[in-house]
């Protein structure tokens, strides 16, 4: 079973069907980390973990010892449990790569072996997976099955906050459950944190809006496009009250022109977009948008009917000459910052 999808994961997991080798990866480690215990669980059962379980990091793996461990007879179970953490085929040498992939081609049929990535580049940087790591995913496809997961799309995620909620005890609307997961951009760790969080408030009452705008973290994505709207719409208060809060959570200058300028440059896509009657799914594939940040682009669909393209533009060149002056010249960053937004505001 090579590639596989999320829902087929699951359905294969809940029948009972156990494979030799699992690899998982992805943006969303909330769920890789979630499969990869589903998968533990399913393999150990009740057996005892101490001589079933095994358990190695990427950093220093050994693949002498990994081998021996997957070559050993699980002790009063069916089944034997061996988990990977953050392993990078990227810092291997030719000789323990070419072993490790040896010996998952002859896995023991009572070994269950699983890679999860949770802290890792397998991409080095780049587009697509690493032609080493490829290597180990190429043996595992072969032995058992590889599943990606990328974020989830906001009415997606929605379901599960709402089963969430009601597991802790309170209940939340699908339509707040949908909002909850935009603001969280999808993260589906970071929206059980914030969950947990909401539920202990709301102590047995529904979840809504006001609590979630008081209480949850806000991300600089987030901040970024509100100031962005603010900026877009001349409502330079609003905008200094949200550089407040940024440099209070002491948001670095530099990190914060760079969300905005992407914020910006959302608008600016969506308004060309729309003078050339351009669909909003069309602007997310031709600008790689991910999934989880459909929402975003929608928004700014929304908004940029409200402003002038020249008006963007110039935010835009605002933009790019503070990035330059608060990376060279020796005046107080937040001064900086401030001049530029008050342009900005003035120039609508």
């Amino acid at each position: 079973m090579p590639a596989v999808s999320e829902n087929d994961l699951t359905k294969a997991i809940k029948s009972g069907e156990l494979l030799s080798a699992y690899y998982f990866y992805g943006k969303d480690v909330f769920a890789v980390e979630t499969f990869a215990k589903k998968v533990l669980d399913k393999a150990l059962g009740k057996a005892d973990r101490t001589y079933n379980l095994h358990k190695f990091e990427g950093k220093n793996f050994n693949t002498s010892a990994f081998a021996d461990c997957v070559e050993a007879l699980p002790v009063f179970a069916e089944k034997l449990c061996v988990l990977v953490n953050d392993l990078n085929a990227d810092e291997m040498n030719k000789d323990d790569l070419d072993y490790l992939v040896k010996t998952i081609e002859n896995l023991p049929e009572s070994t269950v072996v699983i890679f999860y990535i949770t802290g890792i580049d397998l991409f080095g940087g780049k587009k697509y997976v690493s032609e080493k790591n490829k290597k180990i995913i190429s043996a595992v496809s072969k032995k058992g099955a590889v599943c990606e997961f990328s974020y989830k799309k906001p009415q997606e995620i929605a379901k599960m906050i709402e089963d969430k909620a009601k597991s802790l005890g309170s209940m939340i609307s699908k339509e707040n459950a949908v909002y909850l997961a935009e603001l969280c951009f999808c993260d589906a760790a970071l929206v059980n944190n914030e969950l947990e969080k909401l539920a202990a408030y709301a102590d047995g009452r529904e979840i809504s809006r006001e609590m979630m705008d008081m209480l949850v973290s806000k991300q600089l994505e987030s901040s970024a496009f509100s100031l962005a709207k603010a900026l877009a719409f001349g409502n330079v208060r609003q905008a200094f009250a949200i550089l407040d809060v940024l440099f209070a959570q002491k948001t670095e200058p530099a990190l914060i022109i760079g969300a905005l300028s992407s914020s910006f440059a959302d608008l600016y896509r969506a308004k060309t977009a729309l003078g050339e009657r351009v669909s909003q799914q069309e602007v997310m594939d031709d600008f790689g948008y991910p999934q989880n940040r459909s929402f975003g682009v929608r928004n700014a669909f929304e908004d940029a009917k409200r402003v002038q393209i020249a008006h963007l533009r110039r935010c835009l060149e605002i933009l790019s000459r503070v990035d330059r002056e608060i990376k060279s010249v020796q005046i107080p960053q937040r001064l900086l910052l401030e001049k530029a937004f008050a342009e900005m505001a003035a120039g609508r």
